[in-house]
């Protein structure tokens, strides 16, 4: 993925950072905001959202507890950050290049550890979200390989669906392969957990018809705790990097990619 192509499949990409726990982040917003309304993300917004807490041990009862959550986005909300007491994302609907990519990552990371004072990083992660739409009205098995596809063919008569996933163990991380195909999917589609969304849409994703598409979502991640350290979370993010672009490219077929260059 990191050739730059000209119809690119890539609708939606994130990077999430999770680091110690600020259980008085709440305080820091107005400063974080402020500063990050100055990098260019002044569309702000805050939500709680319940979560539930359930006991390994099996010995109390689930809990509920309310969790707040800040989005920081530019003005055509195609780009922002998502921030909690304890994560920080970086998300996109308008992907140009990795070296962008991880750059305002980065940016919102050193923003944030400078005002609030990190200790550590618990898990790096990383996932790119593919929309293959025919451009011709070729069969799905025109753009993702066999051994990506299930065993009925997405154009065959009574198709209704079809999710797949394979997971790889890579170093300290985990490697996701997930992919679905859906009759009469709509131009934007994602799966369920990245719903709803706090960022538009890909300018073109409503230039196009409803069809037969497929999803190919890609996921690395790896929990390994080390002290706050920026190289070092560089260098785990391009590592993810790499595992999802060698997947990328052994899950598609060499005329998808002609077909996108």
């Amino acid at each position: 993925m990191s050739e730059k192509l000209s119809f690119p499949p890539l609708c939606y990409a994130l990077i999430q950072v999770v680091f110690n726990q600020i259980l008085k982040m709440e305080n820091f917003i107005p400063d974080i905001q402020d500063r990050i309304r100055q990098l260019g993300y002044p569309d702000f917004s805050s939500e709680q959202r319940n979560n539930i807490v359930i006991d390994d041990a099996g010995v109390q009862p689930p809990k509920f507890e309310v969790d707040n959550i800040w989005s920081f986005n530019d003005s055509a909300r195609q780009n922002g950050y998502v921030l909690s007491k304890s994560l920080l994302v970086y998300h996109t609907t308008n992907y140009k290049t990795y070296e962008i990519f991880e750059q305002e990552m980065l940016k919102g990371f050193k923003l944030l550890h400078d005002i609030v004072g990190l200790n550590f990083i618990q898990r790096v992660g990383m996932r790119y979200i593919n929309i293959i739409s025919p451009q011709k009205e070729e069969p799905i098995s025109y753009y993702l390989r066999k051994e990506v596809l299930g065993m009925i063919k997405a154009e065959e008569e009574g198709f209704l669906s079809f999710d797949g996933v394979t997971t790889k163990r890579i170093e300290n991380g985990l490697l996701l392969i997930r992919t679905s195909a859906r009759p009469d999917a709509p131009p934007f589609l994602l799966p369920g957990d990245l719903m709803p969304l706090k960022l538009s849409p890909p300018d073109n994703a409503f230039a196009k018809k409803t069809m037969t598409r497929a999803l190919l979502d890609l996921d690395y991640y790896t929990e390994e705790r080390f002290d706050l350290d920026i190289a070092m979370l560089q260098k785990k993010v391009k590592f993810a990097h790499e595992q999802i672009e060698n997947a990328f490219h052994q899950a598609v077929t060499n005329e998808a990619m002609d077909k996108w260059r």
